[in-house]
């Protein structure tokens, strides 16, 4: 393997929390370019002058980076016959962004971009394998040996969606020709394989794989986990489709992307926000994309890359492959003359308050609760996926700052341990059961049949009678946490749940019928609760104000706040999210809220931390007090608004 330049002379890396560029954190603020005149390759029809007045404008808006396809069949037409005129025209289009300190983001093996671009040959069994992966390995490293010593890469991207471009067959001759027995052994190798090939060539740049939600919601064969041990950052897309009702679930859908694709890496929306024009009107979209984006940098994520830079020249439009599909034209956030949309002022504002944000001496606040899901989560990603999603959905509502982690990788450090009623393997919940006797909170939400085990009845306290449908109303017969006196669930139908009796765990909660909703069951030093019903799952959130949905926010908050997991800003609404970043240069922290709705928010921020000043970074008077010790902050969010705050101890 060639070594690694040390001499400070522009190479980006990563530190493990953000990208790095001469010694200092950087976040990349760019754009997934594709020239208006062309949906295509435009290194292969180069219209010099076009180009260069889009980069001027680029840079003009301050943005730092690009990502472009280097399209398979054009650099390669025949196999292992490369062109030179690509390459030439390649490097032309380097040097001209180099000069206005934008740096580049090629994508090789495209899966799909805007139209399936495929590879000019094949060879079996397919591109994942063999002849084929080898061919791939050899296409790539000889793009890359040209730009081992170009600092103005930003890093290599394997491919675009490669699940798109060709799905991993499953065979019986497998074991017998001596293959990878599994599409996850399959997809890893080949990840494995490329990363190998471009390190072995190249050791100045980084490397990712452009991904969107797929892997998390069909099995693929990408394991977020296994890929992440040979990537170093996880890129992931999101595509918010506007709606009306569902607010909170479809906004939280970017913080659970940011946060299961931040297995073990940094999450990087390299292709995202990203809305059609053609969908619904400006002014939705441009309130999406600023809540989509705070929400981003509030979960962890490291640097934005909308889709796309401008709408297409309306002759193009009625070309291949926009003519198939309509909503494509115009997902720029400028428009085809360049003149900026209101999704893209958003995007700039986004980017002025990222400024502002010392990063080098900045630690987004390390999550102390955490969702566990199974090892086979990804074989059975179409059964689970939403299950995930919907807790997580509660889960945010609730203001729980809570990673996803996976059974095979629990940390101790975690306060908080929420399982949505996932079938786990033994060794796992007796690893829970130690974690609740060393003085953790686990909470379990029945709902699946084979979850339950030997180790439930000592865990939490109870003999199962089983799963079978019943009355599902549910009401506090006192006080607890943050739900009052006869507070209650109420569904008008029978509904499948786990009927248990207590025999050393308190019932908090019960059913009409008499048996327990919630239970908890003091265990060593910690507690284990048990929700009987998958009271996440049934909520109409699409009346999300409704009293069950409150009801769930609430369960959780109460447990949260037990657990010690209450936030630095805690609010009162279900639809703001907050999250701290803790100065480590003994400075100021900084805060970030986001208001998932559609509608202004007024809501009291309750700051636990002692802070001798506040101010709002977007130069919003605040208005705060004091009330039983803690400072309180008086808040109007504005629908889908955002806030940067300077938190000065």
């Amino acid at each position: 393997m060639a070594k690694r330049k040390t001499n400070g002379t522009g190479f980006v890396s990563s530190d493990g929390q953000y990208f790095v560029r001469n010694g200092k954190r950087f976040f990349p603020i760019g754009i997934n370019y594709l020239p208006g005149y062309l949906c295509g390759n435009h290194f292969k029809d180069y219209r010099a002058e076009h180009i260069i007045a889009d980069l001027d404008h680029i840079s003009r808006l301050g943005m730092n980076c690009v990502r472009v396809a280097v399209f398979w069949a054009d650099f390669e037409p025949k196999e292992g016959q490369y062109s030179r005129r690509f390459l030439t025209t390649f490097k032309r289009f380097l040097a001209e962004c180099k000069e206005r300190r934008i740096l580049v983001m090629p994508v090789f093996l495209i899966g799909t971009w805007t139209g399936m671009y495929d590879a000019p040959y094949w060879k079996p069994p397919g591109m994942y394998q063999g002849g084929m992966l080898e061919l791939e390995a050899k296409h790539i490293a000889e793009f890359v040996r040209h730009f081992v010593d170009e600092p103005a890469i930003l890093c290599w991207d394997l491919s675009d969606e490669p699940w798109y471009l060709e799905e991993i067959p499953i065979s019986p001759a497998r074991k017998a020709n001596g293959l990878p027995q599994s599409r996850r052994d399959i997809a890893t190798n080949w990840v494995a394989r490329l990363c190998r090939t471009i390190r072995d060539v190249d050791p100045n740049h980084l490397i990712t794989l452009g991904s969107d939600p797929e892997p998390t919601r069909k099995d693929t064969g990408f394991a977020l986990e296994e890929m992440a041990e040979h990537l170093d950052v996880m890129a992931y897309c999101i595509y918010p489709q506007p709606s009306y009702g569902i607010e909170l679930d479809l906004i939280s859908y970017g913080a659970f992307q940011a946060r299961i694709f931040a297995a073990g890496k940094p999450p990087f929306l390299h292709e995202g926000p990203g809305v059609s024009s053609s969908a619904v009107s400006e002014d939705v979209i441009a309130d999406r994309f600023r809540a989509w984006m705070y929400s981003s940098l509030a979960n962890g994520n490291i640097g934005v890359l909308p889709w796309c830079y401008t709408d297409y020249e309306q002759e193009q439009h009625y070309t291949w492959p926009l003519d198939d599909k309509p909503q494509e034209p115009s997902f720029g956030i400028c428009f085809a003359d360049r003149k900026l949309k209101k999704r893209g002022e958003e995007f700039l504002r986004f980017a002025q308050d990222v400024r502002l944000l010392p990063l080098d001496d900045l630690q987004l606040e390390p999550s102390s609760a955490a969702f566990v899901y199974p090892m086979d989560y990804y074989e059975r990603a179409g059964e689970l996926h939403n299950k995930l999603w919907r807790h997580f959905t509660v889960a945010k509502g609730a203001n729980l700052n809570i990673d996803i982690v996976r059974e095979d990788r629990l940390s101790s450090d975690m306060r908080l341990l929420i399982v949505p009623g996932f079938r786990l393997r033994l060794s796992t919940w007796a690893k829970l059961r130690d974690f609740v006797k060393s003085g953790g909170h686990l909470l379990m939400i029945s709902d699946e049949f084979f979850a339950l085990n030997p180790i439930f009845p000592q865990l939490f306290g109870v003999t199962i009678e089983g799963l079978r449908p019943g009355s599902v109303n549910a009401n506090f017969r006192r006080q607890w946490g943050h739900l009052g006196k006869n507070s209650k669930l109420a569904f008008g139908c029978k509904i499948e749940r786990l009927w248990v009796k207590a025999t050393a765990a308190e019932t908090i909660a019960s059913f009409d019928d008499g048996y327990p909703f919630l239970l908890c069951n003091c265990l060593g030093k910690g507690k284990a609760y048990l929700a009987t019903f998958p009271f996440p799952l049934r909520l109409d959130l699409g009346e999300p104000r409704g009293e069950n949905s409150l009801f769930a926010v609430n369960v959780l908050k109460s447990i949260r706040d037990i657990a010690g997991c209450r936030p630095t800003l805690d609010v009162d609404s279900p639809w703001v999210e907050t999250a701290i970043f803790r100065s480590t240069a003994n400075s100021d922290d900084w805060g970030i809220m986001v208001n998932y709705d559609r509608t202004a928010c007024d809501t009291n921020v309750v700051i636990s931390d002692n802070y001798s000043q506040i101010r709002d970074a977007q130069g919003k008077r605040l208005r705060t007090r004091r009330e039983k010790g803690n400072l309180v902050l008086a808040l109007n969010m504005e629908p889908n608004g955002s806030a940067l705050l300077q938190l000065r101890r």
